[in-house]
């Protein structure tokens, strides 16, 4: 079982400039700031590869974020497959379908995770990725 991957947990997508979310600010998320501030060097590194992050509601987040609830909400894009993903945690892959995503490898319990906003983000050369 994959750390952070709940069925009744909603998520949002983000990248290098933040996230929407419906309940919560995005320069106040919790998440996203400990990400930057405590995790900095995998948000550095992962926003220089326009990886995807992965942002949980405040209400659906551990008790304590370390870094395998850090990995398990950044995803790396596939070469392979158009909106499919691997985690930094370990090779678990999911697929970015319409307002969700599903949990296709790696897992020992097939789960759809709602996504309740994205944000198209830029990188360090102003291109644009999901």
């Amino acid at each position: 079982q994959g750390v952070g991957w709940l069925p009744e947990r909603r998520l949002a997508l983000c990248g290098l400039f933040g996230l929407f979310m419906a309940e919560e600010v995005p320069s106040q998320s919790f998440f996203f700031n400990a990400l930057k501030k405590s995790f900095s060097r995998t948000f550095e590194q992962s926003s220089k590869k326009d990886h995807v992050f992965v942002i949980p509601t405040f209400s659906s987040l551990p008790q304590k974020i370390d870094a395998e609830f850090v990995k398990s909400h950044v995803l790396k894009p596939s070469p392979y497959f158009k909106d499919c993903f691997t985690l930094l945690e370990k090779e678990k892959v999911v697929a970015i379908k319409g307002k969700e995503i599903v949990c296709r490898q790696g897992f020992r319990y097939p789960r759809t995770v709602q996504i309740i906003a994205e944000e198209t983000c830029y990188n360090d050369d102003f291109e644009a990725y999901r």
